[in-house]
């Protein structure tokens, strides 16, 4: 069975907060988020919310949606998304992907260069 993780940026303090999503609208109609690991969560910044697509890189960290991962194989970088009902064939781009980054914290990694 895949392990079904999500992780997203706290609003209170911008660290990563890992956990089960559970998203919900206001009577006011704003979009609210929360990731719950133990206990209650502290909220999360919607547009950070990424799920975690079941695969490691070379060096054994997960890596989720919104990742930047580089490919030496085809010499590219790539952000990993959702796509088509599935995140993707990692086996195509090879078991030495390495995650580099993620959009949020390091969004000049996808900068032209």
């Amino acid at each position: 069975m895949r392990e079904i993780l999500f992780r997203g940026k706290r609003v209170d303090n911008g660290k990563w907060s890992y956990g089960s999503l559970v998203c919900w609208k206001t009577d006011g109609g704003d979009s609210r988020c929360d990731i719950f690991s133990q206990g209650l969560g502290n909220g999360v910044i919607p547009s950070t919310v990424g799920q975690y697509t079941g695969l490691d890189d070379k060096d054994g960290r997960r890596i989720f949606e919104g990742d930047i991962i580089d490919c030496p194989r085809f010499q590219c970088t790539l952000v990993v998304s959702w796509n088509n009902g599935g995140f993707g064939n990692f086996d195509y781009w090879g078991n030495d992907i390495e995650v580099i980054g993620n959009v949020h914290d390091n969004p000049e990694l996808m900068e032209a260069k």
